[in-house]
């Protein structure tokens, strides 16, 4: 058996998903191969567990991960070896995998089919028939004792003459083979060429097709989304409940809310849950809804306690039902408890102005201000006594009695 780590390589680039095969893990592959070309047993353990991967698996993903790791093997010429062998016991196989058919995928059709073949079809063209590899040695081998006995025939011949064209022949059959060695590993290079362009051009084939299939699943999924959406009573769920409203401005501390379900959904459920928020958070409410008709529908009111005077709310509900909870209804629109009356008085009182103090009165009956009028009066003549001159005030008009 071949070594664990490259069994563990073979696994994992031969597995049943759509992932890519890592380079990394392709290169160990074809590295291993070329290293074993002197261990034909190991070689032949590998290149048996490739072709039992290849004819038992049912899948086209792991169908076209072997023929593809058997072209990278077989490009390289340190592993020709491995391709000997593998002509050997697998061959037949490969070309029976060009004639591949299966059951039409539900979403690509008869596509991975079509692949599995065409990959077949190249690895086939690379593969060496079967038992050419020691046919060819053997066939190069005599005709190389053949070049030498014709050469030695002709060598001793031109001893024999002494024209020296024994010599010539042999110049000319050493170029030729030359030649035909240049020949050869240009040729082996250009295939090797080719076959990476095609592998190339498969791993593009591949990757649109991957898109394909997952574009695809994206639009089924969003259309089975839509749909399970617009029919969402089938499967025992109910439709999420009408955009709740505030009939009434709150109170200090509480706020109602009023809301319907949609047309045909009044019965079939066992409750609601109803939350609010004043920021982020949601928070579920302590609360009994009850139900009223109003123009032949059902409504719901329920009124929500413990709230803080002032501030703005959200509320949001959803229906209970024996299949689960419901879809969440659109969220309300604000609504504001009122201020509380402590607040209110104290707001009150902070806006009325200070009233003015009280002038103090000194002794004489005035308020001891300056005084900014005087009043002069005129008495007649032999008066002996004359009454003191006052000081007017701004606030009493001339001629008045004083305070």
């Amino acid at each position: 058996m071949a070594d664990r780590e490259v069994m563990a390589k073979l696994l994992e680039a031969t597995a049943e998903d759509d992932t890519p095969v890592p380079e990394a893990v392709v290169h160990t592959i074809v590295k291993a191969a070329c290293k074993l070309s002197k261990n034909e047993a190991a070689l032949r353990d590998m290149a048996q567990w490739l072709a039992d991967r290849l004819e038992k698996s049912e899948s086209c993903t792991v169908k076209i991960k072997v023929l593809r790791i058997l072209m990278q093997i077989m490009s390289q010429a340190k592993a020709a070896a491995f391709a000997r062998i593998f002509s050997e016991v697998g061959a037949e196989l490969v070309e029976r995998t060009v004639s591949f058919s299966c059951e039409p995928d539900p979403q690509h059709g008869d596509k991975p089919a079509e692949y599995v073949r065409a990959t077949a079809s190249k690895c086939l063209a690379v593969l060496p028939a079967k038992g050419g590899g020691d046919g060819g040695g053997g066939g190069a081998k005599a005709k190389g004792g053949g070049a030498k006995a014709k050469g030695g025939a002709k060598g001793g011949a031109d001893q024999a003459g002494g024209d020296g064209a024994g010599g010539a022949s042999s110049a000319a059959d050493g170029g030729e083979a030359q030649e035909s060695g240049i020949k050869a590993r240009v040729e082996a290079r250009a295939k090797e060429a080719r076959a990476k362009a095609e592998e190339a051009r498969l791993r593009m084939e591949a990757a649109a097709v991957e898109a394909r299939a997952k574009m695809e699943a994206g639009a089924q999924t969003a259309k089975a989304a839509a749909l399970d959406t617009m029919d969402a009573s089938r499967d025992g769920r109910c439709p999420a409940p009408q955009k709740p409203w505030s009939p009434e401005p709150g109170g200090e501390t509480f706020i109602v809310v009023r809301w319907a379900m949609p047309p045909g959904q009044d019965e079939d459920h066992e409750g609601f849950d109803v939350e609010y928020r004043r920021s982020l958070k949601w928070t579920a409410a302590r609360c009994s809804p009850e139900q009223a008709t109003v123009a032949g529908r059902s409504q719901w009111t329920a009124r929500i306690d413990a709230l803080e005077p002032g501030r703005k709310y959200a509320v949001r509900v959803r229906v209970r039902t024996e299949g689960g909870d419901g879809e969440w209804s659109e969220t309300s629109d604000h609504v504001s408890t009122q201020a509380g009356a402590a607040a209110a008085r104290a707001a009150g009182q902070a806006a009325e102005p200070a009233p003015e103090p009280e002038p103090a009165v000194d002794d004489d009956g005035d308020d001891g201000s300056p005084a900014r009028d005087f009043e002069v009066v005129q008495l007649p003549l032999g008066s002996s006594s004359a009454p003191p001159c006052r000081a007017g005030r701004a606030a009493r008009p001339r001629g008045a009695p004083p305070a």
